[in-house]
């Protein structure tokens, strides 16, 4: 395995590992329109309209030369946060390859990111459906944290829950 700063030329491969994931992990707790509906296209654009803005806090996995799976990183979205706080705003890796070890190492190279930035904290946000995601989590040193929040995808309400440790 092989964990690397993501190049623009990954974007492909990292939107269908987005869209794998997300069909994977999230049936029966997102739409199944919204996720049948997902384009590796659309969502590759996605990805290239946003690359300067992420391109030093990304990175993938690799496994003989093919990407399997990804993390995104860095200061906290959140306005209440403190400036020492990070966040791992997404992580993904291709069904076929979970259980694998790349998840682990990957959010490990994102804890360092942040910790060599100056991070002291780093929390994330899971779906509270997401059960496995949350095992994860809790495996990796993370807990969870009061804060919980509502979003809409695909017209349904969902529960995402904080989920944190230090560095």
């Amino acid at each position: 395995m092989l964990i690397r700063p993501i190049s623009q030329s990954d974007l492909p491969s990292v939107a269908r590992i987005h869209i794998a994931s997300w069909q994977a992990a999230y049936k029966g707790i997102v739409p199944a329109s919204f996720l049948s509906s997902m384009d590796v296209a659309e969502r590759t654009e996605r990805w290239l309209s946003r690359y300067d803005k992420i391109a030093d806090s990304m990175f993938v996995a690799e496994v003989d030369g093919q990407i399997q799976a990804w993390v995104l990183c860095g200061r906290s979205r959140e306005v209440d946060d403190p400036t020492t706080t990070g966040e791992v705003y997404a992580i993904y890796a291709d069904p076929t390859s979970w259980g694998k070890g790349l998840g682990t190492a990957l959010l490990a190279r994102a804890e360092q990111t942040l910790r060599d930035s100056g991070f002291t904290d780093v929390f994330l946000w899971v779906l509270a459906d997401n059960t496995s995601a949350r095992s994860f989590y809790t495996a990796c040193g993370y807990h969870v944290a009061a804060a919980t929040k509502q979003i809409v995808i695909a017209g349904t309400e969902l529960t995402e829950v904080r989920y944190e440790r230090r560095l």
